[in-house]
């Protein structure tokens, strides 16, 4: 049972562009654009579908600034 709660948890990472926004999301919030320039090589459609999977999986919160 408590491996199908660790692969849920791991499902939204399963790719490196993932592994490299979180990273980034830990340090602090980021404004996208703040996301977009301290990953450089990824595109803003890449970068929104993450971070929507990640709303949806409830990893994360986005917040009006």
């Amino acid at each position: 049972m408590q491996e199908r709660g660790v692969a849920r948890f791991l499902s939204p990472l399963d790719d490196p562009w993932a592994t490299l926004v979180v990273r980034e999301l830990l340090k602090r919030p980021h404004r996208f654009k703040e996301l977009l320039t301290a990953l450089p090589g990824i595109s803003a459609h890449t970068l929104s579908s993450r971070l929507r999977r990640f709303e949806a999986h409830e990893l994360l919160t986005r917040t009006a600034w």
